[in-house]
């Protein structure tokens, strides 16, 4: 999250309430428990976020 945010000039809480928003509405799936891994389960809707 943190380098996303880097890449995207984001502070961190923007980037984890989005990414949190992202799971929450099952478009991706974390892979660990550390949150540096996801899936993407709805790329339609990625694309459209």
């Amino acid at each position: 999250r943190e380098d996303m945010g880097a890449m995207m000039d984001l502070k961190l809480e923007t980037v984890s309430r989005e990414v949190s928003g992202l799971v929450r509405e099952q478009v991706i799936e974390p892979l660990d428990k550390s949150g540096r891994l996801y899936r993407i389960q709805n790329e339609q809707a990625l694309q459209s976020a």
